[in-house]
């Protein structure tokens, strides 16, 4: 449960701050996939499943003094960080 309130808080969070990006003009996006305001699904979902990843990786493989099990936890986190990227930009990106 905790580790999907922390994905749900992911989602939330880019539209929060993309929205004072656009008219600051610090950045925007040029996708012409779906958009809610100024964001791409595809970057909510990304950081949804970026979220997702890193409390998995928490959960599974924190352990005290276990440095070995912290190395393969951030090359989990960071895999599914890259997986969900690709994998959104995929299925809803263009």
């Amino acid at each position: 449960q905790a580790s999907a309130l922390v994905a749900l808080l992911g989602l939330g969070l880019p539209p929060w701050y993309e929205e004072f990006a656009a008219p600051a003009k610090a950045w925007y996006y040029t996708t012409s996939g779906l958009m809610l305001g100024h964001t791409p699904l595809w970057i909510i979902f990304t950081y949804g499943g970026c979220m997702l990843s890193i409390a998995l990786a928490a959960l599974e493989f924190y352990h005290p003094g276990r440095w070995l099990r912290a190395l393969v936890a951030g090359f989990f986190a960071a895999g599914g960080i890259m997986f969900s990227a690709v994998f959104w930009f995929s299925v809803l990106g263009s």
